[in-house]
C-alpha cells in the first residue's frame, strides 16, 4: 500500500473512531477511553452505559466500497478484542464489572454538500 493511500486510511479511521464517539455521547453514553494500545493490539473506544463497561470496535469504508463494514470483524478480530478488554480490565483492577462489545459501522459518503455517513450500531454484537 502506498504513503498517500495509507494517510487517507489513517485519516478515515480516525475521523470514524471521532464520529462514533460524537454517536455515543448523543446517545448518554460516557467515554472514558479511547485507542488502548497494549502488545494484542488497540481497543477503539471504551464507554460506560449506566453500569455498563462497553468496548466499542469501530469498522468503516468508503460509500463506493461493495464491503459491508461489519463484514470485516472476523471471528480471530473478535477474540482479540476480548483478551484486549481483559487485559484493559485487569490494568484497570475491575474484575467484576458488567460489559459488552459493541460494533459502530460507519459508511463514508463525501458529495458536494460536504461529509455525510451512514452509522450502524450493534450492541452487545459478539
Amino acid at each position: 500500500m502506498n504513503k498517500k493511500r495509507s494517510m487517507d486510511r489513517l485519516s478515515l479511521g480516525k475521523a470514524s473512531e471521532d464520529i462514533a464517539v460524537k454517536y455515543l455521547r448523543r446517545r448518554h453514553f460516557k467515554i472514558i477511553g479511547r485507542n488502548y494500545h497494549c502488545r494484542v493490539g488497540e481497543l477503539d473506544i471504551i464507554a460506560r452505559y449506566g453500569a455498563i463497561l462497553v468496548f466499542v470496535e469501530v469498522r468503516s469504508t468508503r460509500e463506493n466500497s461493495s464491503i459491508d463494514p461489519m463484514d470485516s470483524i472476523t471471528s480471530l478480530k473478535i477474540e482479540r478484542l476480548k483478551t484486549l478488554a481483559r487485559i484493559w480490565l485487569m490494568n484497570k483492577g475491575i474484575d467484576n464489572a458488567p460489559i459488552r462489545f459493541d460494533a459502530i459501522g460507519i459508511i463514508h459518503n463525501n458529495r458536494v454538500f460536504g461529509p455525510r455517513c451512514v452509522i450502524k450500531h450493534i450492541q452487545d454484537a459478539f
